[in-house]
């Protein structure tokens, strides 16, 4: 079982991803595990990130639904792929009984459906902030980008 998409968080301070990534998680029953490949780009620094695969063991394989755990040494996350609803998500939950954990609450990450709008919407402000620059008499010319799809 595999899916494949934009991840996302509720963690703004310390999401696990940019917002511009392409996430796949693929699940094999024989080996009883399902792997977390993350690529993603940043585009405040400019770089590509190929993050370290993340592991998750195999707890459950119905016809509709794999979950997975990966035990970490400050937190615990669980992995749901859901084939009904077309999800996946991770929850993880830190363990805050260690003192050299960092003291961070729960998170939830989703495999979104479809990243594009966080791209679009950098891309947008992008060019508003170089179209700002333009000479005044050149801004008729050249109006604000707006979101097409809100058309």
């Amino acid at each position: 079982m595999s899916a494949t998409g934009t991840g996302g968080t509720n963690d703004v301070a310390n999401p696990l991803a940019p917002p511009i990534n392409i996430s796949r998680i693929r699940c094999q029953q024989t080996s009883g595990t399902c792997e977390l490949n993350i690529a993603a780009f940043n585009p405040e620094e400019a770089h590509l990130y190929f993050y370290i695969p993340w592991d998750y063991r195999i707890t459950t394989w119905e016809p509709t639904r794999v979950t997975a755990t990966n035990e970490m040494p400050c937190a615990t996350s669980w992995l749901t792929i859901d084939i009904k609803t077309e999800s996946a998500m991770i929850s993880s939950v830190p363990h805050s009984d260690l003192s050299f954990c960092a003291n961070q609450g729960a998170t939830t990450w989703r495999l979104l459906d479809d990243g594009f709008s966080v791209s679009w919407k950098l891309h947008q402000d992008k060019v508003n902030k170089a179209r700002a620059l333009v000479y005044e008499a050149e801004r008729n010319l050249v109006p604000p980008s707006i979101d097409a799809p809100a058309k």
